[in-house]
């Protein structure tokens, strides 16, 4: 049920995403004093964001694009995941009012007219690059990057990264075999966090290595789980 809306109204999350971590983030909150009202990780974000701000999304492992609006402060937070794998757009109207949506065909109705960006000859050369841009396809509009967050306060727009992939890479000395255990480490446990659900898991198969890879790896785990219990 969105937006969801904190205890005592004065903050609104509207939320597109999972937290797979949320239990455990929920659980560091509680012995903090907090009390939650669902189940929801909608709700661990909320609560988490209002007592921790910017720092609590480097605790969230997740997918997500979200609008936290504080209404006293009349300030609005937007952030995209650190890969983003949730979009999320946005258009400052007239330099006064943020329209923002996780498509840019939601955000058309609000342009004085539909133009084309004439930077898009140049964007379209590298697919991979425009995707990683601001840039958009639809002159007006713009993409949040990966990582980044916007404030829009006082009517003045700004932009931060909380997250930046290459600042976060390790190259380590360490044997082939090492390597091939801690990638199936890192790989075991990013499939296992993403199991957890309250309705029957699915997985569409394209037949290349990585679906392949990862129903493999569900089988495993769900094959030592029955084992176990």
């Amino acid at each position: 049920s969105q937006p969801m809306f904190s205890r005592d109204k004065n903050f609104v999350l509207t939320f597109n995403g999972e937290i797979y971590n949320y239990l455990e983030l929920k659980k560091d909150l509680e012995t903090k004093g907090l009390i939650f009202d669902t189940e929801t990780d909608a709700e661990v974000l909320l609560q988490g964001l209002i007592l921790e701000g910017e720092k609590f999304l480097l605790k969230c492992n997740g997918m997500w694009s979200f609008c936290l609006w504080d209404r006293k402060q009349k300030k609005a937070i937007l952030c995209r995941d650190r890969f983003g794998v949730k979009p999320l757009y946005y258009h400052l109207q007239n330099n006064r009012n943020l329209i923002f949506a996780s498509e840019m065909k939601a955000i058309t109705p609000f342009l004085d007219e539909i133009k084309t960006n004439p930077d898009i000859d140049e964007l379209i050369k590298n697919l991979f690059n425009y995707e990683a841009s601001q840039n958009c396809v639809i002159k007006g509009i713009e993409s949040i990057e990966p990582g980044q967050i916007i404030i829009f306060e006082n009517k003045i727009l700004k932009k931060n990264r909380f997250w930046n992939t290459l600042d976060h890479i390790s190259f380590e000395n360490i044997s082939y075999e090492n390597q091939i255990e801690k990638w199936e480490y890192l790989f075991r446990d990013a499939v296992k966090i993403r199991m957890r659900s309250d309705v029957p898991i699915g997985s569409a198969l394209s037949g290349g290595l990585d679906s392949s890879g990862v129903v493999g790896m569900i089988c495993d785990i769900l094959k030592k789980k029955n084992k176990n219990t």
